[in-house]
């Protein structure tokens, strides 16, 4: 089984950062934090890599993916010669106060099934994913074909969660119906507030729902011991 950790920690293939430290050298050490997450999030080489390096690098790109509370909790299994990788719960990362029926898990492995199928086409591969009722596993089977960058798969490395300072523009009427029809399918559809009146509303819910949730003590004591 390969977690992100474990895959950060036997790559022996690490991109030196040009990143500046506070009081030491421009360039970082291979080993230190800016280095290994410069390495983790690149855009790598599409081509020369097969077997067990090819395996290990679309794992990197799953596991880039959203998780639940970013508690990244999957593993990940190279089966019949990289011809197929299964993806499995981690249990030991569950959020039972939050998560009670582990829905939100099992988003989160849909989530590094579908970064491994974008990156797996990248590098020349068909990915079928399937789920396996008897090892609570996703398994994509990978078959050659022509390879394809797609514009989901060159947007997995920037991905990222921020609570940066918007700019205070408010979204155009072009970008607000882009946005919907991306959030909305068949079985889906998004509501956009953008009503001051609504927005209010809808803000108090969420007031009331974070206060629940910090009078309950399990979702406090579960929160604390992923934050430290």
């Amino acid at each position: 089984m390969i977690t992100r950790r474990q895959l950060l920690a036997s790559s022996p293939w690490l991109v030196i950062s040009p990143l500046a430290l506070s009081g030491c050298s421009p360039v970082p050490a291979a080993d230190s934090y800016a280095a290994v997450c410069a390495d983790t999030w690149r855009l790598g080489a599409r081509r020369g890599l097969d077997g067990a390096v090819l395996g290990r690098e679309l794992v990197r790109y799953a596991t880039l993916a959203p998780s639940s509370h970013n508690t990244q909790c999957w593993k990940f299994a190279l089966e019949g010669n990289g011809r197929s990788i299964a993806i499995l719960p981690d249990l030991a990362r569950r959020c039972p106060a939050v998560d009670p029926d582990d829905h939100h898990l099992f988003v989160s492995l849909g989530c590094a099934a579908e970064n491994l199928i974008q990156a797996a086409l990248a590098h020349g591969l068909r990915g079928d994913a399937h789920f396996d009722p008897t090892s609570d596993a996703v398994r994509v089977a990978l078959e050659p074909t022509r390879a394809q960058s797609s514009s989901l798969f060159m947007a997995i490395t920037h991905r990222q969660s921020t609570r940066g300072d918007y700019d205070g523009r408010p979204l155009s009427s072009e970008e607000l119906t882009l946005l919907q029809r991306a959030g909305s399918s068949q079985n889906v559809r998004m509501l956009l507030l953008t009503g001051r009146t609504v927005m209010e509303q809808t803000l108090d819910y969420v007031v009331q729902g974070n206060i629940a949730q910090a009078a309950d003590l399990a979702f406090v004591k579960e929160l604390k011991a992923w934050i430290r």
